[in-house]
């Protein structure tokens, strides 16, 4: 089982950049730019949380598997 993140998409939908995605989330730039431009690159469990609460969206709306 492979887990990828789905932050570029997630991003792209909203019509926000990486930058306030990092600024809305409270991570670092470095963190956002890495997760939308290396979907094999999975945020933390703190990362995540704080994505899914800010946005109000299920993890999987974040991170998926691929079989």
């Amino acid at each position: 089982m492979v887990l990828k993140n789905r932050v570029k998409e997630f991003t792209e939908n909203k019509s926000i950049t990486i930058y306030k995605f990092a600024k809305d989330v409270g991570i670092s730039f470095n963190t956002a730019y890495r997760l939308a431009n290396d979907p094999a690159h999975l945020p933390s469990i703190t990362v995540l949380e704080a994505i899914c609460d800010y946005y109000k969206v299920d993890p999987n709306k974040i991170v998926y598997r691929v079989d």
